[in-house]
């Protein structure tokens, strides 16, 4: 009887702790950087040597903004 009565006891203190857990926010979403927009056309040359006016618009943080923003894009890599 008393081994029954310590379980339930540890049984409502472990739901009465639980009810007072925090659970961190969940992060903000990053916003799109202002600089980036889709280009205009539907196809974006990043064929090795990338001239210097579009080697912005060929590194990584660029082409994954690009891919998740710009339907239709391709790029030639």
């Amino acid at each position: 009887m008393m081994l029954k009565l310590a379980f339930t006891l540890i049984a409502a203190l472990a739901v009465v702790a639980g009810a007072f857990a925090q659970t961190p926010p969940a992060p903000a979403p990053t916003p799109a950087p202002a600089a980036f927009a889709c280009p205009k056309t539907q196809t974006l040359d990043c064929m090795p040597i990338v001239p210097e006016e579009r080697r912005a618009f060929c590194g990584r943080e660029y082409l994954d903004w690009a891919a998740k923003h710009c339907p239709g894009l391709q790029v030639v890599y």
